[in-house]
């Protein structure tokens, strides 16, 4: 059996172009074929885990495949959160709590005033909770948000990983 002397690719005897790189069929036989071949090299694998796959060619992340050789850097990002709403609830609090103060119906004021300070304290708190991380793929033709998540530490290895496959990469 003969091998594209570019692409490694076996060749079909009646053909006169490669199947695999469509470059024309040169006349190679027995040992320059054979060294045409390409020797595949068990593919290093950086990260693996939680449907993420990072290899020295390939990042798959759940059914999407990016190839490593278009990569040119990693950023991990995280999404800003919104503090607005948050704020101005608990704003409106504490404006309740001193209005309630001098007036003769303070208890009721001061409880509601309480109350929105604690709802605005607990949103606040739950929008940093579910803060979104990610990596982005830097390319020649622009920037791509590969992976997103809740999960910070999990983002930070998937980076390291990819960063790792860059050096390897060479």
């Amino acid at each position: 059996m003969a091998f594209c002397a570019h692409c490694g690719s076996s060749l079909n005897d009646e053909g006169t172009f490669c199947t695999g790189c469509g470059r024309p069929i040169t006349s190679q036989t027995g040992a320059a074929a054979a060294a045409a071949k390409p020797v595949l090299a068990k593919e290093q694998t950086f990260y693996d885990g939680n449907n993420v796959l990072v290899t020295k060619s390939r990042f798959v992340v759940d059914a999407k495949t990016y190839a490593m050789s278009s990569v040119t850097s990693v950023e991990v990002f995280s999404v800003p959160v919104k503090v607005k709403g948050p704020t101005i609830m608990a704003g409106i609090g504490v404006l309740f709590v001193l209005a309630a103060f001098p007036s003769q119906a303070g208890a009721a004021g001061v409880v509601m005033g309480l109350l929105l300070v604690v709802i605005g304290i607990y949103w606040f708190r739950q929008r940093f909770i579910n803060q979104i991380h990610g990596v982005a793929l830097h390319t020649a033709s622009g920037e791509v948000r590969a992976l997103k998540t809740k999960k910070k530490q999990f983002v930070l290895d998937v980076a390291a990983g990819l960063n790792e496959a860059i050096v390897h990469r060479g």
